[in-house]
């Protein structure tokens, strides 16, 4: 059996790493769906060019990252707030406010109609503390419906002459 000669790896200089990482994650944000990572990944990468200075074609690169990064935010930010209001109309449930409401957050942290955002995030919060008052209610309800069953069929019971003289027995002493 032949003996593989074992290559040996490159030496890169600190620069040359830099840029290849930051050209590695330039091009990997088609993977991205998000579009808040994608505007971090490629700040991020744009950071990595900045720190090269005028290696090779760093200036470039970084200046197109940050203006990717301009558009995606811009984008995806309108995408999403038109998303959210899509759902904010369709939504029945205590998780569904509280998702819109995180949507509505992460729009307005990119700066995208913040007052508008502002006030869905308000009725979002709204919504969800009127449904736990409801469900609050209900719960009450049940417990107080399921004593009344309790105490009903508990009267109606031979026990209850037996209880009721002993309750006033001890009442009484």
């Amino acid at each position: 059996m032949p003996v593989k000669p074992v290559k040996k790896k490159e030496k890169l200089s600190k620069e040359e790493s830099l840029y290849r990482s930051a050209v590695s994650l330039m091009e990997a944000v088609d993977c991205i769906s998000r579009f808040d990572r994608l505007v971090s990944s490629l700040n991020d990468a744009a950071k990595k060019f900045s720190r090269l200075d005028s290696y090779k074609d760093s200036a470039v690169l970084m200046q197109k990252c940050l203006k990717d990064a301009q558009a995606a935010a811009d984008s995806g930010a309108a995408e999403v707030f038109d998303t959210a209001l899509k759902k904010l109309a369709e939504a029945k449930s205590k998780s569904d406010f509280a998702d819109i409401a995180e949507d509505f957050k992460l729009v307005k942290k990119f700066g995208y109609k913040k007052e508008e955002c502002s006030k869905n995030i308000q009725y979002c919060q709204k919504r969800i503390r009127t449904l736990e008052t409801i469900a609050a209610l209900k719960r009450y309800i049940i417990i107080l419906c399921i004593l009344a069953i309790l105490i009903t069929v508990f009267i109606n019971t031979p026990l209850f002459p037996f209880v009721k003289k002993l309750v006033f027995k001890i009442y009484y002493l």
